[in-house]
């Protein structure tokens, strides 16, 4: 991330926002850096659909192992 601040210069300071809780936690939040990063994974997968299906069904899979193994140890 420091090299992602480096690289973006003064262009990070004007889309970061800083949200202040009551608890005293502060959320720095990039809007437009995620929003960019949303939309090309979004037109990524639209112009491979097999990689959607593929990364999809194999998500399925791993997350179906992991609830098997703790019903076991359970």
């Amino acid at each position: 991330t420091a090299r992602l601040a480096r690289w973006l210069g003064n262009w990070l300071q004007c889309n970061v926002q800083w949200v202040r809780f009551r608890h005293r936690a502060i959320l720095c939040v990039i809007h437009k850096l995620l929003l960019w990063v949303w939309v090309s994974c979004v037109l990524y997968f639209k112009s491979r659909p097999s990689v959607v299906s593929l990364t999809v069904s194999s998500l399925r899979f791993t997350s179906f192992l992991r609830i098997g193994k703790h019903s076991l140890n359970n």
